[in-house]
């Protein structure tokens, strides 16, 4: 039998072969995966139980008010990687939004603004070397850091402005002596 690593691999693509028979999808089999391994895997497919969990999954999925948008990381994965005293903050925001950082829809939105003012509210507690320390929510961070990579945007361009006022200053010099030069001779 083939452990699930081995099956999992086709099963993204099985999104393409679904619509066929069974005879067809295993002729239809893609060259990078062995013929055996892809006939075990359609007849799992072709299964009543499969069939059977397909449709419950559709189901489970379509009474979500807010649809998913982990891409392939799981939610058991991410939650793991969220460990904090906001937790459930935290990934609420993370796995509601989409992969180009927007939220999913105008519920997801809300619950992200609600969340976020609370996180900001509350501060941790950090324990270092038996000292406990409040700081600051870490979305306060986040909004320190962009504000400081704003000042440093805006002290590049003064620099720069300063260095063209400087080429500037050093052209009227050498261009006032010449006016001079020139009113003297009318």
């Amino acid at each position: 039998m083939h452990d699930m690593r081995s099956i999992m691999i086709p099963h993204r693509l099985w999104q393409h072969y679904q619509r066929y028979t069974p005879e067809e999808a295993i002729s239809a089999r893609p060259d990078f995966i062995p013929k055996d391994q892809w006939q075990v895997f359609v007849h799992l497919q072709f299964s009543d139980k499969a069939k059977n969990l397909r449709v419950q999954n559709k189901k489970s999925r379509s009474h979500y008010k807010i649809p998913p948008t982990l891409g392939k990381k799981n939610i058991a994965r991410k939650s793991k990687e969220i460990v904090n005293v906001q937790a459930v903050e935290k990934f609420f925001c993370a796995q509601a939004k989409k992969l180009m950082g927007t939220l999913s829809n105008e519920e997801a939105r809300n619950s992200s603004v609600k969340l976020t003012e609370n996180m900001e509210n509350t501060s941790q507690i950090i324990t270092l070397q038996n000292h406990t320390i409040p700081a600051p929510s870490e979305t306060k961070v986040i909004g320190l850091r962009n504000r400081v990579h704003e000042l440093e945007g805006k002290v590049v361009k003064v620099n720069e402005l300063e260095d063209k006022m400087e080429k500037l200053k050093a052209l009227v010099a050498l261009l006032a002596p010449t006016a001079t030069a020139r009113e003297d001779k009318v």
